[in-house]
């Protein structure tokens, strides 16, 4: 038991630590590209938090040498995420600008408009029809890989080309340059790579938890990857979410949320789509609606 809660709270401290080198350096990889300050949340952040997480399904899915679970591993890790996002992330994040109200002097949350819209609005078409496409017969499903790929090279350039750009005295110095005014990249990218680290192995440590318990609870493989395993893979923009919403930036904040959600609505389903049957069953087409309710009503 003791052993347990230490790795729980290592795991936790990882998370953290690493979540605040995180979004401190890819604010200055952004202000160093010349991004706007929705494509920091919607692209860098959601990039760098979410692909680990695309991994599971597309390991599950391709590289198990054909072990039953493996699709439901994977169909479950497609589905469990956005649900997860939509409904427990957003939540997290509407509480944590009551939390930090004093400190904020509101407890409303002001992300740029356009970004929110332009982020959900892409993720309700894109996961409606990855939903609906497990009722239409598989040669017309095989044709949805490409347009969402697609859709989502076309997501990037509209995130790319408008906002309002990140000002540097709004971001606080780098944690491996706190002397200089503007750190040099390859500083940028160390620290970005020691915390993706952090994050990574305290993710690791925390699923690893996460799976000993659901084992002891004996809960179905498919109930573990669409409910379970989300909750402990998504810390990390849970965390990065938090500490941006801490300093005023709601934008970023959620945009890291919303960005990780059109990534897991266009990108992860690729690989279930193109290498699975793609039937879902009730539990899982559940959670995906909810997902699309969920929202639809943020």
């Amino acid at each position: 038991m003791v052993l347990h809660s230490t790795i729980l709270l290592g795991s936790l401290v990882l998370i953290l630590l690493g979540s605040a080198f995180f979004t401190n350096a890819v604010e200055w990889a952004g202000i160093r590209l010349g991004l706007k300050e929705g494509a920091v949340g919607s692209l860098l952040a959601a990039l760098g938090t979410a692909l680990p997480e695309i991994m599971i399904p597309l390991v599950a899915i391709l590289f198990t040498g054909g072990r039953a679970a493996a699709p439901s591993i994977g169909i479950g890790a497609i589905l469990g995420a956005p649900f997860m996002l939509s409904t427990g992330a957003l939540a997290v994040a509407g509480l944590s600008g009551l939390v930090f109200a004093r400190r904020r002097g509101t407890g409303r949350l002001y992300p740029d408009p356009r970004t929110m819209r332009r982020d959900l609005g892409f993720f309700l078409v894109a996961w409606f029809l990855v939903i609906g496409s497990t009722f239409v017969p598989r040669a017309f499903r095989l044709a949805l890989p490409p347009l969402l790929l697609a859709a989502y090279v076309g997501f990037v350039y509209l995130v790319l080309s408008r906002g309002r750009p990140l000002e540097r005295e709004e971001t606080a110095p780098l944690y491996f340059a706190r002397r200089m005014d503007v750190p040099p990249f390859v500083l940028i990218l160390s620290q970005l790579a020691l915390a993706f680290l952090g994050i990574t192995f305290g993710v690791r440590f925390f699923v690893n938890f996460v799976e000993s318990l659901a084992g002891f609870l004996n809960l179905p493989v498919l109930l573990f990857s669409l409910l379970v395993a989300p909750l402990a893979s998504e810390a990390p923009e849970l965390f990065n979410s938090i500490l941006w919403i801490g300093q005023k930036k709601d934008t970023i904040a959620l945009g890291n949320i919303t960005g990780a959600m059109v990534l897991q609505s266009s990108v992860a389903p690729i690989v279930g789509l193109a290498f699975t049957s793609w039937i879902l069953p009730p539990a899982a087409l559940a959670s995906a609606v909810l997902a699309l309710f969920a929202a639809g009503a943020t």
